[in-house]
């Protein structure tokens, strides 16, 4: 069909249009407004047809009356008034409007979206009324015929929408049948949780009891005969004697701390220590500052006046904080056995200077970097951080493992 040509362009209205309604539709790729108004002091029904564009052209203008309207249709003969034409037609809810070409006549079709469909044509020349009532009721009888498919249509999807309403009613309960499924696994899994920490600390319990046993039983293999007035807890002696049965250990060991020299009994010279000990091996120095540290050291080698001396097997203690060093650089000196000095353990261990042990104060501790034994903490560790210490009392033992 060929689009029409705009029969009034750029109309000029004369009289002013109340309560319009508008309308937006689409024709031949074509955006057009439809327009449905009164002309009040006329009494008039006006329909106006524009193609929306840059500039607005009237494709379509026409003017009824009341009587107009009733010769056209019978249809119209119920009305009473104009008002009441207009209100009929604009609560129509149009859903399309086409322009069409019939006999030379111009056709406003408007067709209602929801409600029963009101097809209206309006003409602008002089058509019979039996014409007009054929054309309006042939469209009316079409219309019905739609009615009822589409009647058949709602009631299928009415159908549908209530199996779907029915299926989201079922979703709903097996949501909320496994939401609270979900609350029993979740609380089972709370309680299996707390059971398994209850299983677990029980366990430990049990393998501490066990170690504790083992712990007992190793103590009890270990026979420990000391006369000591520096190691005196039991925590020092089995520091001591597990290190020192570390290396070939024979269940039911015996070990013998046997005491060789004493400062405070044998005297406190450098000369009354190499007295006792001198050609002595398996010793084991122990020093107690005047600041309470607890300290010493182990060596295999025998002392005497020698000097420097390598022992791969020497190593430095400290009971207060309940740790040995191992000697790490074997290749290197490990001890000291100098005429005129007391202990020396080298790499700065720890060194008991030529003077009387007692009241000489700046024997000498050494830091973490030059120290040949274990990893230290910090610098002067065995001496709690000074680098000096002074003597309260020291003891050599003679190692004896039966």
């Amino acid at each position: 069909m060929e689009p029409l040509t705009p029969i009034t362009p750029n109309p000029v209205l004369t009289e002013e249009i109340k309560d319009i309604k508008e309308y937006r539709v689409n024709y031949l790729n074509k955006n057009y407004l439809v327009k449905l108004g009164k002309l009040i002091k006329s009494e008039k029904i006006v329909f106006i047809i524009e193609e929306i564009d840059r500039i607005r052209n009237y494709t379509y203008k026409s003017e009824f009356t009341l009587d107009d309207l009733k010769e056209l249709s019978k249809l119209f003969r119920i009305f009473d008034s104009i008002d009441e034409v207009y209100n009929d037609i604009s609560d129509i809810k149009i859903k399309n409007v086409e322009l069409i070409e019939l006999d030379i006549n111009l056709i406003l079709t408007s067709l209602s979206s929801k409600a029963e469909d009101i097809c209206i044509k309006l003409k602008r020349n002089n058509l019979n009324n039996e014409k007009i009532n054929e054309i309006i009721f042939k469209e009316l009888n079409e219309i019905k015929t739609e009615l009822k498919e589409e009647k058949l249509k709602n009631e299928n999807l009415k159908k549908i929408v209530d199996e779907l309403i029915k299926e989201n009613n079922e979703l709903k309960e097996e949501k909320l049948k496994n939401e609270n499924l979900k609350k029993i696994v979740d609380e089972l899994v709370r309680k299996n949780n707390l059971l398994e920490n209850k299983v677990k600390e029980l366990l430990d319990w049990k393998n501490s009891q066990l170690i504790k046993k083992e712990k007992n039983k190793d103590d009890n293999n270990i026979n420990v005969q000391i006369d000591s007035k520096i190691i005196k807890t039991k925590e020092e002696i089995e520091l001591l004697s597990k290190r020192l049965t570390s290396k070939g250990f024979v269940k039911n060991s015996k070990v013998i701390f046997n005491l060789l020299y004493r400062a405070s009994r044998d005297g406190d010279s450098p000369n009354n220590y190499h007295n006792k000990c001198d050609g002595k091996s398996n010793t084991l120095c122990v020093i107690q500052t005047i600041k309470g540290c607890k300290f010493g050291g182990y060596t295999e080698t025998t002392i005497s006046s020698a000097g420097d001396v390598k022992d791969p097997n020497a190593f430095v203690f400290s009971l207060n904080k309940n740790k040995t060093y191992e000697n790490l650089k074997k290749e290197n000196y490990a001890v000291c056995h100098s005429n005129g000095w007391g202990p020396i353990f080298r790499g700065d261990a720890f060194a008991v200077w030529d003077k009387n042990f007692f009241s000489y104060n700046e024997h000498r501790v050494g830091t973490k970097s030059n120290s040949n034994y274990g990893i230290m903490n910090e610098d002067y560790e065995i001496n709690n951080g000074d680098s000096n210490f002074g003597i309260k009392e020291l003891e050599v033992f003679q190692i004896i493992i039966e």
